[in-house]
């Protein structure tokens, strides 16, 4: 009984062991890019706040609080082509007929690549 035990927390012990080697190994720096700069200007975005969410192509959507034609947001693509993104402003919010503006929630992708959004005013 005695030696099953001493066996048992061995056994433990080097599965342990093992676990750690395994996880020491496979860590990794991670390190940060930009992927694109928001402008402000020409009717780009100002200030993303929101997450991301990629298509299978590898582009990126997103919001930004402000900036756009009406300086109430936008909604943007980046496009990746090449190993490099390039913004397309696909919507600029003008506060007008009920678009509201401010956007400061994540997108959501809903079926067959349509994208939605809420986006309550913040005054």
């Amino acid at each position: 009984m005695k030696k099953e035990r001493v066996m048992n927390l061995r056994c433990g012990i080097l599965l342990l062991v093992m676990l750690v080697a395994a996880g020491v190994g496979q860590a990794q720096a991670q390190t940060e890019s930009v992927l694109y700069s928001f402008t402000n200007s020409n009717g780009d975005g100002s200030t993303p706040a929101a997450g991301l969410i990629m298509d299978a192509s590898g582009n990126l959507y997103g919001t930004t609080e402000l900036g756009g034609t009406s300086s109430w947001g936008t909604v943007f693509e980046l496009v990746y082509s090449n190993g490099s993104y390039t913004e397309k402003v696909l919507y600029s919010f003008t506060k007008s007929n009920g678009d509201g503006g401010y956007p400061q929630e994540s997108l959501t992708r809903i079926s067959h690549g349509r994208i939605e959004k809420g986006c309550p005013f913040l005054a």
